[in-house]
């Protein structure tokens, strides 16, 4: 008897034509054509950085376990675990891509000592640039680059005075005696772990995820801070066709994907197991129980207890942008499969500001790069807020934020000239005057109008809304004086050069 994965029997066991394997051999030559993948140079980098990595965090925890003056055996056989989530642990990340990695430390070692005493640690590291702590996110975080590598890092601590060699973070009991914040901090690992025994065939899981990890990139609908996909949502999406299909073709479950999203009765959740309750007082997603869940619109949910809603940012008009993506993506394969359109029109870059006539622009300047760093990491999870005041006026229809922010530095002897790079028309430079420099950081909020009667002003005042965002980022308790922010609405004719160009990547 075949074992049953998901919580739904497979809607077929059929094995993979002649056509289909042609056209995941297709596939796959079109991901390896597409720079999706890292060299085998690149690949070595991040295993010595992970290993260089590992060294200074178990450097950093025998030091503090002398700090505290810890029994002399006890500091002898402390060390700490450092673990991969994400892409990276589920053998699909890409080019480029960044590494997650989870720090899990033993009782000596808190929290605050991670943010505070293990930051300086790191920042007289010479290898380490771009340091920022993120500690008041959902997921705390510290995010750098370390010999060349991205890494976001999150931190837990677990109540044992040594972490022995049967420690599983696997263990659900482990929990129990967590705080929150060190408990979220473990399910991405958790997750990982759990998808991996959940679907069929690894090798036919890391095809389409790749595939669609590729195509939600392109077609812009990457970035779980303003409302789109996270990687883990995809991973979990592409999971649950592949259990639906567990001797399918890659390239059969691409194609079965945009069917079945499209169709999905949303927000009826997408699971690939029946939810735990393990009874630990840990909050699991429950919109029966909860109000805040019962507002997710496309709820993609975690396997590993205390299972949570990996796309409770997607908005209305996120959610509006997904679903004609998933059209699309039907509708090119079925010319895929009828021979008429290539995997590479599937992977076709989208065109976003060519699409719209009004668009907000929210630009972010400061003169500090350090600060910059946070301050439009600051702005960029605070943005989604915009979108949904934007979403609640009765003159707008909907409004998607382009996923990407776009970052310049500017030498120039004034901030006005040095922002005016966001605009069609960028202002001389004054030849004197002291040249400083400026970090400016732009994202684009597009805007789509109401129809309105001819007797009624076309014009969109949304200086209530800009001054009521304004606002929320004026009232954070980390600002400082040269942080500052710039919004204003625009039309497509006053789009900068590098918008427009952005969309003919």
């Amino acid at each position: 008897m075949k074992k049953q994965l998901g919580i739904t029997p497979p809607i077929s066991y059929t094995e993979p034509t002649k056509k289909d394997t042609e056209r995941t051999e297709d596939l796959v030559q079109t991901l390896h054509g597409s720079g999706f993948f890292e060299s085998e140079q690149e690949s070595i980098n991040r295993e010595v950085a992970l290993g260089e990595l590992n060294l200074i965090i178990q450097t950093f925890t025998r030091g503090m376990a002398q700090k505290k003056a810890l029994p002399e055996e006890l500091v002898r056989k402390t060390e700490a675990r450092m673990y991969t989530f994400g892409s990276y642990r589920l053998g699909v990340h890409s080019k480029g891509a960044d590494i997650d990695t989870l720090f899990v430390a033993p009782q000596h070692v808190s929290r605050q000592e991670f943010f505070t005493d293990f930051v300086d640690a790191l920042k007289n590291t010479p290898d380490v640039k771009e340091l920022v702590t993120v500690s008041d996110a959902y997921v705390p975080v510290l995010k750098m680059n370390f010999r060349g590598i991205q890494i976001d890092l999150v931190f837990a601590r677990i109540p044992l005075p040594t972490l022995r060699d049967e420690f599983s973070l696997s263990d659900p009991s482990i929990l129990k005696t967590l705080e929150d914040k060190c408990a979220i901090s473990l399910n991405g690992f958790r997750c990982v772990d759990e998808i991996l025994g959940l679907v069929p065939d690894i090798a036919t899981f890391h095809t389409v995820l790749r595939c669609i990890k590729l195509w939600a990139k392109r077609r812009l609908l990457y970035g779980n801070v303003l409302g789109y996909f996270a990687g883990i949502s995809l991973a979990l999406l592409s999971a649950r066709i592949c259990q639906l299909y567990p001797k399918a073709a890659p390239a059969t479950i691409v194609t079965r994907f945009f069917k079945i999203y499209h169709k999905w009765s949303w927000p009826q959740p997408v699971y690939l197991k029946h939810m735990e309750d393990l009874g630990l007082n840990k909050k699991i997603w429950n919109p029966k129980l909860y109000a805040a869940d019962r507002l997710h619109r496309m709820p993609i949910i975690t396997p590993a207890y205390p299972s949570m809603c990996s796309t409770h940012n997607i908005s209305q008009s996120t959610f509006r942008c997904i679903m004609d993506e998933f059209r699309r993506g039907i509708d090119v394969t079925d010319a895929i499969e009828e021979g008429k359109m290539s995997w590479n029109d599937l992977l076709q870059h989208a065109v976003f500001f060519e699409n719209h006539k009004n668009f907000c622009q929210v630009i972010c300047v400061c003169d500090n790069e350090t600060d910059h760093r946070v301050w439009w990491g600051y702005v960029e999870s605070k943005l989604r807020q915009l979108v949904l005041k934007l979403e609640a006026m009765d003159e707008i229809v909907y409004s998607p934020p382009h996923p990407a922010p776009f970052h310049f530095t500017i030498e120039s002897t004034s901030e006005e000239s040095a922002l005016s790079i966001h605009t069609n028309t960028p202002i001389k430079d004054r030849e004197v005057g002291e040249k400083k420099t400026y970090h400016t950081t732009c994202f684009y909020v597009a805007i789509r109008a109401a129809k309105v009667p001819p007797e009624k002003p076309k014009r969109l005042f949304l200086d209530g809304v800009v001054r009521e965002f304004k606002y929320m980022l004026s009232v954070w308790d980390k600002i400082k004086d040269n942080m500052r922010v710039v919004i204003r609405g625009i039309k497509k004719q006053q789009l900068p050069a590098y918008a427009l160009e952005s969309d003919r990547q």
